[in-house]
C-alpha cells in the first residue's frame, strides 16, 4: 500500500498543525516498514527533518506559503497523488483539494470556526467552514483528536459516524525528560497568542494565584500574536504582576524545549 501526506504546512513556521504533521511521519518512519510513504509538498530546507528511507518517498515544493500554498493544494497535490500512484492522500488539516482521484482522509482538530464568538477575521471564518465542509462532507475517512471533537462532528454534520474516528495525539518523548529545576519557577504558555485560546483568562487567574501568595512563579507565554491578541495585551497591561509576564514572540521548538 502507498500512502501519499500532504507536508506542504511545513513550508510556514512550524505551530500546532505543523508539529503534528512534522512527529506524525516521523513516528510512521520508526514503526511503520510494510506501507510506502510519499511525503507531497516538502520544503527542501526541511529535508534534514523527514524521514529517509526504502518506503518513504519525498516530492518537495519551494515557498508553499499563503495563497501559494492554497493553489498548489488545489491544483498539484491532486496530480501529484494520482502520478504517484498513492492508495490514499492524508491531509493533516480541514484543507483537501476540491477534486481528487484518489481517496483522502483528513485531520480534523477542532471546529472553531463554527463557534458563536468570532475566533477568526470574517474571510479566514468562511474560508474554513468551506473548506471544513469539504472534508466532512466529501473525505473517505475523518480522524479526530479528540471523542469531543468527534461529537462536535456529529453534532454539526449529517455524516456516517463510522467515518469518523478518533486517534488522540502523542506526546514528545524529549518531554518526559528529567530536567533539573530552574531556579527560578515559572508557568509556561506555548502557541499562537489568540483569543480563543482564552489568555484573557490565563492572564486573571496568574494575578488571582499570586495575589493569594500561592505561587512565585513567572507567566512566559511562547507564540506569535493572533487574532484577539490587543485583548490579552491590554490584559497583560492591567495585570498586578505584569513585570513578571513576558512574552517571548515565536520560537522554534528546540528552544522551547531546552
Amino acid at each position: 500500500m502507498r500512502v501519499g501526506i500532504n507536508v506542504a504546512i511545513l513550508s510556514s513556521p512550524a505551530t500546532g498543525i505543523g508539529y503534528y504533521t512534522l512527529y506524525l511521519v516521523q513516528a510512521l518512519a520508526r514503526v511503520e516498514r510494510d506501507i510506502e510513504f510519499v511525503l507531497l509538498g516538502a520544503a527542501p530546507s526541511l529535508l534534514s527533518s523527514i524521514p529517509h528511507g526504502k518506503n518513504f518517498q519525498v516530492r518537495t515544493a519551494a515557498r508553499l506559503q499563503g495563497t501559494k500554498r492554497l493553489v498548489w493544494q488545489q491544483a498539484a497535490l491532486p496530480w501529484l497523488a494520482a502520478c504517484t500512484q498513492v492508495d490514499a492522500l492524508h491531509c493533516p488539516d480541514f484543507s483537501r483539494p476540491l477534486f481528487s482521484s484518489v481517496p483522502i482522509v483528513n485531520t480534523i482538530h477542532d471546529l472553531s470556526y463554527l463557534a458563536p464568538q468570532p475566533f477568526f477575521s470574517f474571510t479566514k471564518r468562511m474560508y474554513k467552514r468551506a473548506l471544513g465542509y469539504l472534508a466532512l462532507k466529501h473525505s473517505d475517512r475523518i480522524i479526530v483528536v479528540s471523542e469531543f471533537t468527534r461529537m462536535e462532528v456529529l453534532r454539526h454534520y449529517p455524516i456516517d459516524a463510522q467515518r469518523v474516528t478518533v486517534i488522540h495525539h502523542g506526546v514528545n518523548p524529549v518531554l518526559r525528560t528529567h530536567r533539573e529545576r530552574p531556579k527560578h519557577p515559572f508557568l509556561l504558555f506555548v502557541g499562537t497568542l489568540e483569543h480563543r485560546k482564552d489568555l484573557v483568562t490565563l492572564v486573571r487567574a496568574f494575578d488571582v494565584v499570586r495575589e493569594r501568595g500561592r505561587i512565585s512563579h513567572r507567566l512566559i507565554l511562547v507564540g506569535q500574536p493572533g487574532f484577539g491578541w490587543s485583548q490579552i495585551k491590554a490584559a497583560i497591561a492591567g495585570s498586578r504582576y505584569r513585570q513578571d509576564i513576558e512574552i517571548c514572540g515565536y520560537l522554534k521548538r528546540e528552544a522551547v524545549e531546552e
